[in-house]
């Protein structure tokens, strides 16, 4: 099929069917892989998600990520389980990947993995994934049949839930279905109509408590079970190109519809019983925009304005129900005041909606992706990376941006009254001979676009550029060819990254030759700042920066003096007037603006004549501390001798092999794991036993693979138990010691969340029945008059058909066992005597003989320690009879 565009829909209905599809989702960090493998793909495995698609057609899915993640993603259970159902592929998007611009990579990695299938795109289905999303059963089958019945593409919607609350519920729900995990649409609506987060309820019309002031969908709640929601932003989760020379031009929400399928024939899914997904967001997300009142259609239709396309107003037209029972009879209510609602914002909205091709939005975004990879920006990339005001009025633009350029220059470059000269033109004094040499090379390292960084940025030839946060995640060992290659750093840093400014310049530091110079610059943001807390701040870590590479060799504060608060007071008010009455504004400027250059001019001034002053007192506009690259400390001196030395930085560590640098990842996440009790002193006295006792657990849990659920009795510490959960996802552990139980609840881990109770089992049978029960290293320590009670009590703990898995020492091991040991140990037996005692309570009883971690089935009588799996329960079954 050629590139040409499908402009009737009657020739989107004669295409051929499609005959592959793709799976394409991104992820990547650990703790984004840790989610999507444990709480995301579960779902996707159910057998009417991928299983069904990989049953219609060709699949593959292709993860998209950091290649540095790769190993760890091949780790996963769940991809391995994803890989035995259909081909999955790694695709590395490292090229795009930059930190706080997650919707411009996903956007340029789909494009990437759509494209590379080169014309066979307009035969293929893309689904476009995302990690965080937990789906009903049967959702993807019912895109497929869709798209094979001869739509081109598939929209949808979804609403979020409040992470930390919901999870809990889909954490235990998971662990009890395994994988796949078979999430049933009501099942899982009602979960989430139980936790729905801040935001959504924010944008629920009919609540009038709070909104979203920068909102893009809409719900009205119906009643209990069911809530409706109007979209202006759809998901476009299925797309078959009608054409394969489609155009980017904003985010793929924005623009993968409107450019790939252009002749319209698009279906958005509107019950949650065919397609349903929840995604999972931190109770924070989005508070920015909460205000308190309902929505006003007016203010809504203020920022539907700034950025909704025609796509956008054409997908409120849907109405998507969300239910998790049948169909309430006030439905058809709802949905009449939804529309009256959205039909008197549209009456709101400007004609001329936003053009989805060069979007604002994405030019600001694409800037920003250019300044963090160190691209040189032109003219209207430099406004939209710094995120200066826009206006389409031809007019405003020359006033705004022609008249302001040549009154008060273009940053960093600015005249004497520009509102952040003397700041500015600090640091430019201390790169002055970078700008004047061209053979001096700058490193310049920020979070966010600034005036330096888009304008001087060359894309690498003499000035670096990279973003502080990814600069620390990169291993310390891909820098070495730049060791000694930079004459200055520009690192520029807000207040709340203070902290990291020591591990940013240790990283710095071999980079820079002999004598080069470090500037560390902070813009102070504090809207009050009457104590001079900025100023304390930065003194309190100015103090700590002698380093071993680095020191510093002077300061400077920039006062923000009353006249240069004046001043920048005005200037806001008058570009304020400008954007919003345009023809009063234009006269009010030129008469006041003379005044405000006036006074910000004589402010300026004064506070650069001060820059050298010492004192803390009275507000401060930016801090400027300059250190001087010196040669490192000689490896034969000590490293405790560097008297006052602050400690090091938390970001310092490296591993000389990057694919181990997820090893600090997990550390910095959760911490390191301790010992329990139990075996902290056993890898304190006897390192050795701690391979044998995990090698039981081991067994344990091959042993009872495929069971649903199982309990341990007399676990002590519990820590081999996570090797049982592997295989057995719903495990309760048990001990009559409340200091076991509590020293297990101190050491829960939330990905290996563990049930433990505690329960003595000569008092009774268990508080619930179990399909497996296991006891390791518990029946030699119960004295033989109290053997029936325990082995009766496990007998009576068991379901019907259920496996006990006993484990002790043996009797002939006894004379090598320590002291400790053999003061509890005071009913051990022989092989065989274990075995006819089980007799009593078991049809089946298979004995097998351990030496060290390895299990075997050979002479009992030279065994150093027993296991007994045992079947078919005698006491049980005379419970049952009787």
């Amino acid at each position: 099929m050629d590139s040409r565009a499908v402009t009737n829909p009657s020739e989107c209905a004669r295409r051929r069917p499609p005959t592959a599809v793709k799976l394409l989702l991104p992820v990547w960090g650990y703790s984004h892989l840790r989610d999507f493998f444990e709480l995301s793909l579960p779902t996707l495995l159910s057998p009417g998600n991928v299983p069904a698609v990989v049953q219609e057609l060709p699949t593959e899915f292709v993860i998209l990520t950091s290649a540095d993640d790769e190993a760890l993603i091949r780790d996963f259970p769940a991809f391995r389980q994803l890989a035995a159902i259909c081909p999955c592929r790694l695709r590395p998007i490292d090229h795009l990947i930059t930190d706080g611009n997650y919707s411009t990579t996903i956007t340029l990695a789909y494009t990437e993995a759509v494209r590379e299938v080169g014309d066979a795109m307009v035969d293929t289905c893309f689904f476009f994934l995302v990690s965080d999303y937990i789906m009903a059963d049967g959702s993807l089958a019912n895109v497929l049949r869709r798209m094979k019945q001869g739509a081109d593409g598939v929209v949808t919607g979804n609403f979020q839930v409040a992470r930390e609350d919901a999870l809990p519920w889909l954490r235990q729900r998971l662990a009890a279905a395994g994988v796949p995990a078979r999430l049933r649409a009501r099942e899982l609506m009602r979960w989430a109509l139980g936790y729905l987060h801040p935001a959504t309820l924010a944008n629920t019309v009919n609540n009038p408590f709070s909104h979203n002031a920068h909102t893009n969908r809409l719900f009205w709640r119906v009643d209990a079970n069911t809530i409706i929601g109007r979209f202006y932003l759809m998901h476009m989760l299925c797309v078959r190109p009608e054409i394969t020379d489609f155009v980017i031009g904003s985010s793929c929400d924005y623009s993968f519809i409107p450019e790939m399928c252009p002749s319209g024939n698009v279906e958005a899914i509107t019950d949650s019983d065919e397609y349903l997904v929840v995604e999972l967001q931190p109770t924070r997300h989005e508070e920015a925009f909460l205000r308190p009142g309902p929505l006003e259609p007016r203010a809504l239709a203020r920022s539907l304005n700034e950025w909704t396309t025609a796509a956008h107003r054409q997908n409120v037209r849907h109405t998507l129900v969300f239910h998790a029972d049948e169909l309430p009879a006030q439905l058809g209510d709802s949905i009449r005041e939804a529309d009256a609602f959205v039909n008197g914002v549209s009456r709101l909205l400007r004609p001329r909606p936003v053009a989805h091709r060069g979007h604002p939005y994405w030019r600001g975004a694409m800037a920003a992706f250019y300044d963090a990879t160190g691209r040189r920006l032109d003219q209207h990339e430099w406004r939209y990376a710094l995120g200066l005001p826009a206006t389409e009025n031809r007019i405003l633009t020359w006033l705004l941006w022609r008249a302001k350029y040549a009154l008060l220059g273009r940053p960093p470059w600015v005249p004497p009254w520009h509102p952040n000269w003397p700041d500015l033109n600090a640091v430019l004094n201390e790169l002055a001979p970078f700008l004047t040499d061209p053979a001096k090379r700058l490193l310049m390292l920020s979070n966010e676009p600034t005036a330096f960084t888009v304008s001087l940025s060359d894309s690498g030839e003499r000035a670096h550029r990279m973003r502080c946060t990814q600069f620390l995640k990169t291993p310390s060992a891909r820098f070495k060819p730049l060791n000694g290659k930079f004459d200055y750093c520009l690192l520029e840093l807000h207040e709340s990254e203070i902290a990291e400014a020591i591990a940013l310049v240790d990283r710095v530091a071999p980079l820079m030759k002999d004598g080069g110079r470090i500037l560390i610059f902070v813009l102070n943001r504090r809207a009050h700042d009457q104590d001079s807390e900025f100023a304390q701040s930065m003194v309190r870590w100015g103090a700590r920066m002698f380093r071993a590479g680095a020191s510093p060799t002077e300061y400077y504060f920039l006062t923000a003096n009353f006249a240069r608060r004046q001043a920048r007071t005005g200037f806001s008010a008058l570009r304020r007037l400008l954007l919003g009455a345009p023809w009063i504004g234009v006269p009010l400027s030129v008469l006041a603006g003379g005044f405000v250059i006036g006074i910000s001019l004589v402010g300026n001034l004064f506070a650069w004549q001060t820059r050298t002053r010492r004192s803390l007192y009275g507000r401060k506009s930016s801090f400027l501390l300059r250190l001087t690259a010196e040669p490192p400390i000689s490896s034969e001196v000590h490293s405790d001798s560097a008297v006052g030395a602050a400690p090091p930085a938390k970001h310092k560590t490296e591993m000389r092999e990057p694919q181990y640098n997820d090893l600090l990842e997990v550390r910095d996440a959760i911490g390191l794991t301790s010992l329990g009790l139990m075996t902290n002193q056993i890898w304190y006295d006897d390192p050795r036993r701690m391979a044998f006792l995990l090698a039981r657990y081991k067994f344990v849990a091959k042993m009872l693979r495929g069971c649903r659920d199982a309990g341990e009795v007399g676990c002590g510490d519990a820590f081999g138990s996570r090797i049982v959960m592997q295989e057995v996802p719903d495990l309760t552990v048990y001990d009559f010691d409340p200091v076991f139980i509590q020293d297990i609840m101190a050491r829960q881990d939330k990905r290996w969340s563990l049930k433990a109770e505690l329960h003595d089992i000569l008092a009774g049978p268990l508080p619930r029945k179990h399909e497996a029960i296991f006891s390791l290293d518990v029946i030699e320590h119960i004295a033989s008059d109290q053997e029936e009670t325990y082995l009766r009590n496990l007998c009576s703990s068991l379901s019907d058909r259920g496996v006990l898995i006993i484990g002790t020492p043996s009797l002939e091991s006894q004379s090598y066992a320590s002291s400790q040991s053999r003061r509890g140990h005071v009913n051990c037996r022989s092989g065989n005597a274990l075995k006819r005692l089980l007799e009593n309570y078991f049809e089946r009883v298979f004995l097998f003989s351990m030496n060290d971690e390895v299990v075997h089935t050979g002479f009992s009588p030279m065994a150093h320690y027993l296991l007994a799996l045992c079947a078919q329960s005698k006491i049980s079954a005379i419970e049952t009879r009787s």
